[in-house]
């Protein structure tokens, strides 16, 4: 049986971008943020830069950031750029 992963997620996020369609790439952020918790910006943040697509890849991580606010992992979001990725 198929099953999705968070490696599925972030390519289907990308695919979703390149074609416009950023109210469920956004969604669909927000879902893998809430699924992986506080701790977790650097393992999502590779794995986003892992599957990127050529398309707009900005708009992904202004996501995920919007994402881990909304989320209320702000502290955790602060940490992850003090690391200069």
């Amino acid at each position: 049986m198929f099953r999705h992963t968070f490696h599925s997620y972030s390519a289907m996020s990308h695919f979703l971008i390149a074609h416009n369609m950023f109210p469920q790439a956004r969604f669909l952020l927000n879902f893998v943020v809430s699924r992986k918790g506080k701790g977790s910006a650097s393992s999502v943040w590779a794995l986003v830069l892992e599957t990127k697509g050529t398309h707009q890849c900005n708009f992904v991580f202004d996501s995920l950031m919007i994402a881990y606010i909304d989320l209320g992992f702000f502290f955790f979001l602060m940490l992850f750029n003090a690391l200069d990725w």
